[in-house]
């Protein structure tokens, strides 16, 4: 005999943001701002290409002069 399937009674994407978009925008916040603090870390232990490519990332962020 053949089953009926039903739909899913589990939340749909957009009924998944609307609860947990705060954590996920806070997530993302965070990860951006922690980035910028971990390139010259990254470039003192000797890890130069991920050091460069996050200085690459943020370089049309940041007004300051390397001077």
């Amino acid at each position: 005999m053949s089953e009926i399937i039903q739909p899913s009674t589990g939340d749909s994407p957009g009924r998944w943001f609307s609860r947990n978009w705060l954590p996920l925008f806070l997530l993302v916040w965070g990860v951006f701002n922690l980035l910028p603090w971990l390139a010259p870390l990254f470039m003192h232990i000797g890890w130069r290409g991920l050091g460069e490519a996050l200085y690459l990332i943020y370089m049309p962020l940041c007004h300051q002069m390397p001077q």
